[in-house]
């Protein structure tokens, strides 16, 4: 009896660890099914996430929670380790001091974290398709002495709700894919491509294709952007959309193009994420993101609704205000649905492999490029100003020849002084003094042609 009373307080101890292991598997497992649903796993991911603000110990938590939620579902990270840590120095005005007030700039470095989450595929020597998507904000960074606020859904949390719901869905699946996948969350983007650089040079493997969603939550339309030109992955994607019955807007007419890129050298809406990165290093790409991209000075986050991308208005109910909290859950959805029958369609991997190392940019992006263009350009005026000289000196001469081999009017009838009758009394015809009368231009003519730069001074 008394060892059976003695044995108590060990009962006790293993019914409680047994118990606290078990609400921490529930805990865990809650983790992963946080995200099963885009629209609920945007609001738990802002509301217990609101602060992310980059390069802080803010983003360092919020990346932590994705990669612990990654590889519960199954997910293992590049070479090991799913949280890929990068730093990065950047000049900076040195308000430290007077020479703040002469220019001066001090050099700071920054600290931040990429998650990379693989589903590696059974085929050997498979490529690797990525799924890209920032995660981070500027909540706690200060501009005039006043934090910025904001809790960046519209731009960031409703794009990583949907990769993670998307990743959910496919690891419940079991689906084997002919290629590798890589769940790609970036950091530090509001400081520039540092994330998507740290990416690329450490990946060792070849790359099928680049997919970023960004801002989806939120705008107008959906958006698709892959390139200036028409690309086959572009037309298979938009197929893929046709055939769902999915409207989504390609690039208008004028686009709003900007210099001043950083990957590039010029910039438009269609170029606002990491995308452009990866377009300049020749990787085929699509950049799925909801704005009101009408064309020109029309572009804007949306025809009726304030704009709100970064500033401290981007919050969950002003998203729901705004759009509307159905319209919101439909839209990402949507874009997650759209995706799942993108990955598993069989006819993808030949579509983005078919341009697989093709930079079209390179004329738009290649300073030599386009001064060799406006030169030529400029080259094509100044002949064509010289051939039109020619002929009109060709025309001219023809004239004065005209005007001295003019035949002798015939002698004026004494009753008409003025010679303007002929014998008949009819008026006569008068000879032109100015010999022939000009041809009217013949299509052999070459049009004139204009100076102008159709790309300006970048």
């Amino acid at each position: 009896m008394k060892r059976l009373l003695c044995l108590i307080p060990i009962l006790v101890l293993v019914v409680a660890l047994t118990m606290s292991v078990s609400v921490a598997g529930v805990a865990s497992a809650d983790l992963a099914s946080q995200f099963a649903d885009p629209y609920e796993g945007m609001a738990y991911f802002s509301n217990n996430y609101a602060d992310r603000t980059e390069c802080t110990d803010q983003e360092a938590n919020a990346a932590q929670v994705l990669a612990n939620a990654l590889a519960q579902m199954g997910y293992v990270g590049l070479d090991g380790n799913m949280i890929q840590e990068f730093t990065f120095r950047q000049e900076e005005a040195d308000e430290s001091n007077l020479l703040s007030l002469l220019g001066g700039s001090k050099t700071v470095e920054y600290t931040s974290r990429n998650v990379v989450a693989i589903r590696r595929s059974t085929q050997a020597n498979a490529p690797l398709l990525v799924l890209a998507s920032n995660y981070g904000n500027v909540r706690s960074l200060e501009y005039g002495g006043t934090a910025m606020g904001g809790e960046c859904v519209y731009e960031t949390s409703s794009s990583v709700a949907v990769l993670m719901s998307l990743a959910y869905r496919l690891s419940a699946s079991g689906v084997n894919l002919p290629y590798d996948l890589a769940f790609l969350f970036i950091g530090a983007d509001y400081y520039g491509y540092y994330g998507a650089d740290a990416f690329f040079k450490s990946n060792k493997q070849e790359l099928l294709g680049f997919i970023q969603v960004d801002a989806i939550g939120g705008g107008d339309d959906i958006n698709l952007y892959c390139d200036e030109v028409n690309t086959k992955h572009q037309s298979y994607l938009l197929s893929v959309a046709a055939k769902y019955d999915y409207d989504f807007h390609t690039q208008p007419f004028d686009a709003g193009f900007k210099s001043g890129g950083y990957a590039l050298s010029y910039t438009h809406p269609g170029l606002a994420g990491s995308n452009a990165y990866f377009l300049a290093e020749g990787v085929p790409c699509a950049y799925l993101f909801g704005y009101h991209w009408a064309g020109g000075l029309e572009n804007a986050e949306s025809a009726t609704a304030p704009n709100v991308l970064g500033t401290s208005d981007d919050t969950l109910a002003n998203l729901n205000k705004n759009y509307g909290q159905d319209n919101v859950r439909t839209r990402l959805y949507t874009v997650e649905t759209y995706l799942v029958a993108v990955l598993t369609d069989t006819e993808m991997p030949q579509a983005f492999s078919a341009d697989e190392g093709k930079q079209w940019y390179w004329a738009l992006n290649s300073s030599a490029a386009r001064q060799g263009l406006k030169w030529s350009l400029v080259g094509v005026a100044v002949l064509a100003i010289v051939l039109a000289g020619v002929l009109l000196t060709k025309r001219s001469a023809k004239a004065d020849q005209s005007d001295f081999s003019q035949p002798t009017p015939p002698a004026q009838a004494e009753d008409d002084p003025f010679g303007m009758s002929d014998e008949g009394g009819e008026q006569a015809d008068e000879p032109s003094p100015y010999g022939e009368e000009p041809q009217a231009p013949t299509q052999d003519d070459p049009p004139s042609s204009g100076d102008d730069d159709i790309f300006g001074e970048y």
